[in-house]
């Protein structure tokens, strides 16, 4: 007869079980939430990784360092608002009161002449009860975005001022004799996060003053609005670039040369090979690369799961996730040496045969 468990064992498993389960239950009602504290997180390592090249390349201390180097983040925004802000601004204005008669002129061109009556009737409904309806998460409207954009701002500047503070914290939840290993995990992911974000920064002005440069010598109008669109949609992969260069065809669509819309069509096609070719592999190389196959999927797994928030912020959880099993699984639990992103060579092995 196999030997039975003793009550006191049975209930300590139980009781385990029940709060695995209730904090998987809280984790997932507060997935929102978790996710803009992650968006913080984010926004605090680009603050940090700025940071911290001052304080290495200057006297100035550490503290001090963060205050320049919130100041300069503040500066690059407001310069960009000053310099192409009203005049990108201005576009988009134009290019959304401009949108009816956009899709008046095409539903003309292809047979359709009311179009935009039918657009018009129908999107309401598909925003309010369709796929994006179901996807709006936290953010219903401007208040709630701007909302949401206040809280990672200033989450990120307390986690960016203090982190050793929240990093010994959190450290604190686990066993003492685990706590070096989740360290050096937290390192490694802190260090591919920002060699990401830098990466994905570097991408996406490259993206938007190409695809600039392409409208522009295309002749389309508003093409600092549309390169603005493409650089930032870039944030998210797939789906960015194809959703980029939706308005741009369309606007090319109602233009007297019927030949434009072809040339608009290729020179988006054209930026993307070159990025996919040239851009991204250069870039990667010092960055962070991750299989296309696995930001593909991570995009539809997010965001079927956690929505807009969740597509934004797919990619870095992606990158997150990577470098927690590597390090954690495959080194540690399988004892295999793997190349995390940004460590030092002489730190890691990879599968080469020995």
């Amino acid at each position: 007869m196999k030997a039975q468990l003793p009550a006191s064992e049975i209930a300590r498993i139980v009781l385990i079980v029940g709060g695995i389960v209730a904090l998987a239950l809280l984790a997932w009602y507060l997935a929102e939430v978790l996710l803009l504290a992650f968006a913080a997180v984010l926004f605090a390592c680009v603050l940090r990784g700025v940071s911290d090249l001052i304080e290495e390349r200057t006297p100035v201390p550490a503290k001090a360092s963060f205050a320049v180097a919130c100041v300069l983040m503040a500066s690059a925004i407001a310069g960009f608002v000053f310099l192409l802000g009203m005049q990108v601004q201005n576009q988009l204005g134009t290019l959304i009161n401009e949108l009816p008669d956009t899709i008046r002129a095409l539903g003309n061109r292809v047979g359709v002449s009311n179009l935009d009556a039918i657009v018009s009737e129908r999107v309401p409904n598909f925003l309010q009860n369709g796929a994006l309806g179901s996807i709006a998460g936290l953010s219903s409207g401007v208040l709630g975005a701007v909302s949401s954009l206040l809280i990672v701002l200033v989450g990120g500047i307390y986690l960016g001022l203090t982190p050793l503070e929240y990093r010994s914290g959190f450290l604190f939840l686990f066993p003492r004799q685990n706590r070096q290993v989740i360290s050096d995990a937290l390192d490694n992911t802190g260090r591919a996060l920002r060699l990401w974000l830098l990466g994905q920064l570097l991408v996406m002005v490259s993206i938007g003053v190409l695809t600039w440069i392409a409208l522009v010598f295309i002749g389309i109008p508003s093409a600092l609005a549309l390169a603005f669109i493409a650089g930032v949609l870039e944030f998210i992969p797939f789906i960015g670039p194809i959703l980029a260069a939706i308005p741009a065809l369309l606007i090319a669509l109602t233009l007297d040369d019927p030949y434009k819309v072809l040339w608009v069509l290729g020179a988006y096609l054209i930026v993307q090979q070159l990025e996919n070719n040239i851009l991204v592999p250069l870039i990667q190389r010092r960055t962070v690369s991750l299989p296309p196959v696995l930001g593909l999927f991570s995009l539809l797994a997010f965001g079927i799961l956690f929505g807009i928030l969740g597509i934004l912020l797919a990619i870095p959880l992606t990158v997150v996730l990577l470098v927690l099993v590597k390090h954690l699984y495959v080194r540690e639990g399988l004892d295999e040496e793997v190349s995390l992103p940004g460590e030092p060579a002489d730190k890691t092995r990879t599968f080469e045969a020995e």
